[in-house]
C-alpha cells in the first residue's frame, strides 16, 4: 500500500481521551482491489463540505476542455464583468475554492454551454455512477457516494459497470499543475494533485479528504465528524498508533510529510525568509504552506504540524500576528505543535519584561542587545544541544546578522522547559554588542506544553553557512530526519539573480518556489552586498520582487544598489519586477503585472 493511502487510513484519532461524541469513517481500496470500511463512535456519514462540489465542477471543467467546449485561457471578463485579467484556468485553480467556483466558474460554464451546472453534473456524473445528487444541489451527500466518485477517478475515469465517465485526457488534466505560480501542494481543476500528480485529492481539511491514484487503482475517503458532529478541540491531527481498547483496526506507520507553515508576511524579509522557504519547499519530508498574520489569527495553525518564523523585524512580525495570533501560537504549542525561530523568530519567543517590546514571553530567556552588522561568527554546542539536535558536540562557523545576544532570565517559566543549546564562540567586532558575544547564548530549545521549540539568534540558512544546524533544528522540531536536496538544474539553464532583500508576501514566496523548482532556471538568492560587487554580470536576468511599503522604507535600495542595477541593464541584462518595487526599475527594465506575469516573461525571455 502506498504511503499516501496509508496516511489516509491514519487520519484517525485517540478517542479514549475524548469525552465529546465524535465519529470517524474511512473507506479504502488498495492496489489489489481489496476494499476496507472502518468506523469509530457515533457515525453520521453525510458530508456537508464544499470541497467535493469544487472537485466535481473541476472534473466537469476538465471534460469540457477535452471536448473543446471550454477554452481555459479565455478571460473571465468575456462572460462576467469586473475580472479584466483573470483567466478561466486561473479562477478554476484559485485556492479560494468554493467561492471562486460558485461565483465565477459556474456562471461562466452556464453561459458557455447554455445549461445549468447542476444538470450537467447529474447527467455526466451522478446518473452514470448511480450516486445521489445531494452535492449537486448543495445538500450534504453520503460519504460512500464520494468514495464511488473517487473510485471512478482511480479507474482512470471509468465507472464500476464499465461506463466511461471522464476521458483519459480529462483525468490527465486533473493530475497536472495548471498554472506556474504554486507551492508543493499545487492546485489543479478543483483538486490538489499529490506526490507530483500521482494522486488526485480534494482541497479540503484534515477532518475530511479523499484521494485516488489512477496508476494503481488505489483510492480512499475519510471523515472525522459529520453533519451535526463537532470535532473536539483536543483532537490531534497527527496520530501514528490507534488505541487497542475495543478496536480491531489495522495499524500502519504514517509516512505523510510534516505540514510546515513558513511565515511570509509583513516583517519577514531578506535571505532568511527566502532561504528557509527554499529549504522547506525542497524537502520531501515537509509539505510547505505559506502563512501570514491574517492566517495566524484565523485558524491556519489548526492544519499545521510546524510553524517556521524566519528573520526580519520581530516587532513588525509580532504586530502582524496581533494578540490573537500570538495566543493561537501558544495554544498550537500547548497541544503539540512545533516552532522553529531564526533571528527575529527567536526574538519573538523571549521574555518581554526586559526591554523587548517584541517578545511574547514563551521562554525564560531575554537578551542583552544585538549587534547591527553582518559577520561570520562561531557557535559551540552544549551537551544538551548536541543531543537534542543530533549533532556532534563542538564548535562550527555560522553567519550572524543582528540577532539577539541572549541570557537566561528565569529558572522556571510557565509551560516552558527550555535549555541552552549553543553559545557564541567568538566576538565579531571590538566595539558595541559585537564585542560581547563570546560565551553568551546563541541557540535555545525544548518543550512548551506538549509542543517543541527550536530557535537560534544566528543564521545557519544564510549562504548554507551551517547546514548541519538547519537539519538539527528541523530534526528536533519534527522528530524525524529531514533532507534538503538540491533542485535539478538542466545544462544551459538560465542563470537568475533573485534580489532577496525586498521580498514581500506569499505571492513572492510562491514565485520563488516555482523558479527554484524549474530545472531550466538556476536561481541565486542574495542581498545587496554581492550585487554591488559586480556579481550581476554572471547572470542572464535579475528579478526584483515586490516589496511592501514598510520594507522599501528600510534602505533596501541605496544609491549603490540602484547604480548596480542600472549598470547591469545598460549592458543588456534583463531586469524584471512587479508591485511596489517597479519604481526601482532602470531604463529598459521590464515592469510585470504580477508574479505570474514575471514568471511567464522570465521563462519566455520576453
Amino acid at each position: 500500500m502506498s504511503k499516501t493511502i496509508a496516511f489516509s487510513v491514519l487520519m484517525m484519532f485517540a478517542w479514549a481521551a475524548v469525552a465529546e461524541p465524535v465519529a470517524f469513517v474511512s473507506i479504502v481500496r488498495d492496489h489489489n482491489g481489496k476494499v476496507t470500511e472502518k468506523s469509530v463512535g457515533s457515525l453520521d456519514t453525510k458530508v456537508d463540505n464544499p470541497a467535493f462540489r469544487v472537485a466535481a465542477v473541476g472534473c466537469l471543467f476538465a471534460q469540457l476542455q477535452e471536448e473543446s467546449v471550454v477554452d481555459p485561457d479565455l478571460l473571465v471578463s468575456d462572460y462576467l464583468p469586473g475580472f479584466k485579467k483573470l483567466t478561466l484556468r486561473e479562477a478554476m485553480v484559485y485556492p479560494a475554492g468554493d467561492r471562486f467556483v460558485s461565483d465565477i466558474i459556474e456562471p461562466c460554464l452556464e453561459k458557455i454551454t447554455g445549461k445549468k451546472v447542476d444538470d450537467m453534473l447529474t447527467e455526466r456524473f451522478w446518473k452514470p455512477l448511480g450516486i445521489c445528487g445531494g452535492v449537486g444541489t448543495r445538500r450534504p451527500t453520503d460519504i460512500r457516494d464520494i468514495y464511488v466518485f473517487f473510485r471512478m477517478l482511480a479507474d482512470n475515469g471509468v465507472a464500476e459497470d464499465g461506463t466511461r465517465v471522464l476521458s483519459p485526457g480529462a483525468v490527465k488534466q486533473l493530475r497536472r499543475r495548471q498554472v506556474p505560480m504554486t507551492v508543493k501542494s499545487f492546485f489543479s481543476y478543483g483538486m490538489k494533485p499529490r506526490e507530483d500528480g500521482r494522486f488526485i485529492g480534494l482541497d479540503s481539511s484534515p477532518d475530511f479528504d479523499a484521494v485516488a491514484n489512477p496508476d494503481t487503482g488505489e483510492c480512499a475517503v475519510w471523515l472525522c465528524g459529520g453533519v451535526g458532529t463537532r470535532r473536539p478541540t483536543n483532537c490531534p491531527t497527527t496520530i501514528y498508533q490507534l488505541p487497542t481498547t475495543n478496536l480491531k483496526h489495522e495499524v500502519w506507520k504514517s509516512s505523510r510529510p510534516v505540514r510546515a507553515g513558513v511565515f511570509a508576511g509583513v516583517g519577514s524579509m531578506g535571505l532568511s525568509s527566502t532561504e528557509l522557504i527554499r529549504y522547506v519547499a525542497r524537502s520531501p519530508e515537509l509539505d510547505l504552506t505559506l502563512v501570514d498574520g491574517e492566517d495566524m489569527r484565523n485558524g491556519a495553525l489548526d492544519s499545521l504540524d510546524l510553524l517556521v518564523v524566519p528573520g526580519g523585524s520581530a516587532w513588525v512580525i509580532v504586530g502582524d500576528f496581533g494578540p490573537k495570533g500570538i495566543e493561537n501560537i501558544k495554544a498550537f504549542l500547548r497541544r503539540g505543535g512545533s516552532f522553529i525561530g531564526i533571528c527575529a523568530g527567536c526574538v519573538m519567543l523571549l521574555d518581554d519584561e526586559f526591554r523587548i517590546a517584541s517578545g511574547t514571553g514563551m521562554t525564560p530567556y531575554s537578551r542583552y542587545g544585538a549587534y547591527s552588522g553582518d559577520a561570520m561568527t562561531s557557535m559551540t554546542l552544549t551537551d544538551e544541544g548536541a543531543k537534542a539536535l543530533g549533532m556532534e558536540k563542538g564548535t562550527f562557523d555560522v553567519w550572524y546578522s543582528g540577532g539577539p545576544i541572549m541570557f537566561r532570565r528565569h529558572e522556571a517559566y510557565p509551560d516552558a522547559n527550555i535549555e541552552t543549546w549553543g553559545l557564541y564562540g567568538r566576538n565579531v567586532t571590538n566595539e558595541g554588542w559585537g564585542a560581547h558575544m563570546d560565551g553568551n547564548v546563541s541557540c535555545i530549545g525544548g518543550t512548551f506544553g506538549k509542543g517543541r521549540i527550536a530557535a537560534t539568534s544566528c543564521h545557519p540558512e544564510f549562504r548554507h553557512s551551517a547546514d548541519a544546524l538547519v537539519k538539527g533544528l528541523f530534526r528536533y522540531a519534527t522528530g524525524r530526519e529531514v533532507t534538503f536536496p538540491e533542485p535539478k538544474v538542466n545544462p544551459g539553464a538560465k542563470k537568475v539573480y533573485y534580489y532577496s532583500w525586498p521580498v514581500a508576501g506569499k505571492e513572492c514566496a510562491r514565485f520563488l518556489t516555482e523558479i527554484d523548482a524549474d530545472p531550466d532556471i538556476d536561481v541565486h538568492t542574495d542581498e545587496r552586498d554581492e550585487m554591488c560587487g559586480g556579481a550581476l554580470d554572471a547572470f542572464d536576468a535579475l528579478v526584483i520582487p515586490d516589496g511592501s511599503d514598510w520594507q522599501l522604507g528600510q534602505d533596501m535600495f541605496p544609491p549603490e544598489v540602484d547604480e548596480a542595477i542600472a549598470a547591469y541593464a545598460a549592458k543588456g541584462g534583463k531586469v524584471y519586477s512587479w508591485g511596489a518595487s517597479v519604481r526601482h526599475l532602470p531604463k529598459g527594465g521590464i515592469a510585470c503585472r504580477s508574479a505570474y506575469d514575471a514568471y511567464a516573461r522570465l521563462k519566455n525571455g520576453k
